[in-house]
């Protein structure tokens, strides 16, 4: 009898170190790459400003942009045509003027851009507000 969980334990260890095989093995490198994603979404935050990325080689002034703040992540607020709204503009919606602090929902595209310098930032490019 003792020979028989003898050997069944000795099978059951083969078994289970079979199935480790099949995993991949374990790596040090991040899974999750930053990728384009134009799917329309409904975001809702609290707006914000952010200094405008470099967007050209020419010499860029100092400015601040509209964002909205979604729990850590902040997102540039861009026009259809993808243009940033710089805060020296109102951000009105409808009949409704907005400032830092205000809490909206919107819907739109979430885009990743880059800047002059290959550095990444986070764009939504809002198609309608709540």
């Amino acid at each position: 009898m003792k020979t028989k969980i003898f050997l069944l334990v000795i099978a059951l260890f083969g078994v289970l170190a079979v199935g480790c095989e099949d995993d991949p093995p374990a790596t040090d490198t991040p899974q999750d790459t930053i990728t384009p994603t134009d799917m329309t979404t409904v975001l809702s935050g609290i707006l914000c400003q952010s200094p405008n990325p470099v967007l050209d080689s020419g010499d860029v002034l100092p400015g601040m942009v509209w964002a909205l703040n979604v729990d850590t992540t902040k997102y540039l607020i861009e026009r259809e045509q993808g243009e940033l709204i710089f805060c020296e503009e109102e951000l009105q919606i409808g009949d409704v003027s907005h400032s830092t602090g205000d809490t909206v929902t919107c819907r739109g595209e979430v885009h990743i851009r880059s800047d002059y310098y290959g550095a990444p930032y986070n764009a939504f490019a809002i198609e309608s507000w709540r």
